[in-house]
């Protein structure tokens, strides 16, 4: 009997090995991609091929459930697109997009959980890769604290005065170190260790003050909101006391969590000052395309405030107003109720706007894409945007409406499973942490371009890829856990009707 429990538990193991040690590998890539940034770019293009391609392989005629199914339908759409548009801009002599990041995002992570019918093992084993990658960055943010970064690496790791320097720009490093708290919450929402909560807890502190020193403040708002979110999602349990318990405790913390960050952010933009500035990549490709943006847009306004003023001396009659204020409500202009609607959002407002005015005038690249942002706006405008401050907007001009439609699908489906998982009974604390995680993400790349393609978003940069590849892992495992409850509950139904049916006879 144990030899043939024995014999059972081996086979398990052996269908589950391949699939898993492709995920190790993809997570591998990932924590080279954050601990080594700019070094690792030349080489990780397609890297990400090798283990997508064999996890294929590993599961192909694996048995599948209609959930998986579904979830690879789905991928493979998005990547048959994606191929498809390649070959476009190929044909039309325009740069094309690497396939393996692409390919690992939407046929091993989105698809995992699924096809695996895992409950947490690969995400527990893809968290402690991640986790291990900010380990090397909390040791690498120490050093820069105390000046005493190797000389080889000096101009990699140091404080600059917009944000902490470690191998990537203080926005991107500000997303990667919001993903690591996340997953120290949900680590530490399972584990039963009193010392490996203490680690996890005094971790996410440490990530925390990182991340404020990356001067993100998008990051940043969404850090407290995270904090208090949790707490209050592990004190609200049922019962109105419990309720208004976490909502008193979420006030307090996001109170907390806001001015402890201030006295940080006031001490590293004190000391930043105080240092001499290190030359770096970041100085060539920073956030300067929103600095560019708020120029032009203020620019623009003054040439049409002094247009405005040369058209005062003349005096239009009162029927002309009529006729000019009736035209004016008649016609609905798009941009304008974006221009007023929309907040400056430090900038990326006029980003969005800029692209836009030269995409309303160019269906081709509506219908099919273009290759890089910043190529595609240099061309049309002669404005130096390093991408469009938004990953919606970058999926539109990489792969036309149908890109963007396929986008949105997934985005829909992102939200209606954080919807069901936070506010669901039958999920513990460390599910709601996921779905706490997934909509930090979403929020992240509302603002910067980390989503749906990989983490490409430049022809010479693509190390964006972890928060990308971590987005659709925790949707993949949510998939899974609804479609788990789902099948649970409907057996408990044929139970029931099984037990009462003899009973009526």
């Amino acid at each position: 009997m144990n030899q043939l429990m024995d014999m059972n538990i081996q086979e398990k193991q052996q269908k589950m090995t391949a699939a898993f040690w492709c995920l190790l590998a993809a997570a591998f890539i990932d924590f080279l991609i954050i601990v080594l940034g700019p070094f690792m770019d030349f080489y990780l293009d397609e890297w990400l091929l090798i283990p997508s391609c064999l996890y294929l392989f590993a599961v192909y005629r694996q048995e599948k459930t209609k959930t998986a199914q579904k979830v690879l339908l789905l991928g493979g759409i998005m990547c048959t697109w994606y191929v498809i548009t390649q070959l476009l801009h190929h044909c039309m002599g325009l740069q094309t997009r690497p396939l393996g990041m692409v390919l690992s995002v939407y046929l091993l992570a989105l698809p995992f959980a699924a096809v695996l019918r895992d409950d947490r093992r690969g995400l527990k084993l893809y968290m402690g890769v991640f986790l291990a990658a900010m380990v090397v960055v909390l040791i690498l943010a120490g050093l820069a604290t105390i000046d005493w970064v190797p000389r080889f690496i000096r101009h990699k790791v140091y404080f600059w005065w917009s944000g902490l320097i470690v191998m990537i720009h203080p926005s991107q490093l500000a997303c990667f170190l919001l993903v690591g708290i996340g997953f120290a919450l949900v680590v530490l929402s399972f584990t039963k260790k009193l010392i490996k909560k203490i680690t996890l807890f005094v971790m996410a502190g440490l990530l925390s003050i990182t991340l404020v020193m990356t001067k993100c403040q998008t990051a940043m708002w969404i850090m407290y909101l995270l904090y208090s979110a949790y707490c209050f999602f592990a004190i609200s349990r049922g019962g109105l006391i419990r309720f208004l318990a976490g909502v008193v405790a979420a006030v307090m913390v996001f109170g907390c969590s806001y001015s402890a960050s201030q006295a940080i952010f006031q001490w590293y933009t004190e000391e930043s000052w105080a240092r001499p500035q290190q030359f770096s990549y970041v100085n060539l490709w920073d956030d300067s395309a929103i600095a560019t943006g708020m120029y032009d847009q203020l620019h623009d306004d003054s040439e049409k405030d002094m247009t405005n003023v040369g058209w005062i001396f003349p005096v239009r009659s009162a029927k002309a107003e009529d006729v000019a204020e009736a035209v004016q409500v008649q016609r609905f202009s798009l941009r304008n109720t974006l221009d007023k609607l929309l907040p400056s959002l430090n900038g990326r407002k006029g980003i969005w706007l800029e692209i836009y005015d030269v995409m309303k005038k160019d269906p081709q690249t509506i219908l099919f894409g273009t290759d890089y942002t910043n190529s595609y706006i240099l061309e049309h405008t002669g404005k130096d945007f390093a991408h469009s401050h938004n990953s919606w907007i970058e999926a539109l001009i990489a792969l036309g409406l149908p890109g963007l439609f396929i986008v949105a699908l997934m985005t829909a489906i992102a939200f209606w499973h954080i919807f069901i998982i936070l506010f669901g009974k039958q999920y513990e604390l460390w599910q709601k942490s996921v779905a706490l995680l997934e909509i930090c993400l979403l929020a992240v790349g509302a603002m910067e371009p980390h989503l749906f393609l990989g983490g490409h978003y430049l022809a010479e940069r693509n190390s964006l890829h972890p928060s990308d590849f971590t987005f659709f892992l925790c949707l993949g495992y949510m998939i899974q856990w609804r479609a788990t409850d789902k099948a649970s509950r409907k057996k408990r139904q044929q139970e029931v009707t099984q037990e009462i049916v003899p009973a009526k006879e």
